[in-house]
């Protein structure tokens, strides 16, 4: 097994909880772009209401799909 990059320190919880709800974001954004059926659809909705109690930000700046206001 090759040795962990010294430079590198590990995320917090809080990064982790960040980085994956800006993937969950992307993921329900193109449930959302392709027609779905009514399950992805609602799972979307949850996801995004999740994402914007936790991180606000991240939804209204487009979790890095597009810039922010565009």
């Amino acid at each position: 097994m090759s040795e962990a990059d010294p430079c590198r320190r590990a995320l917090t919880p809080t990064e982790e909880a960040r980085l994956f709800a800006r993937d969950a974001l992307r993921a329900a954004r193109a449930a959302w772009s392709r027609p779905a059926d009514a399950d992805a659809a609602m799972m979307a909705v949850f996801v995004v209401l999740a994402a914007d109690a936790l991180f606000p930000e991240l939804v209204s700046e487009g979790a890095g799909d597009r810039r922010p206001g565009s």
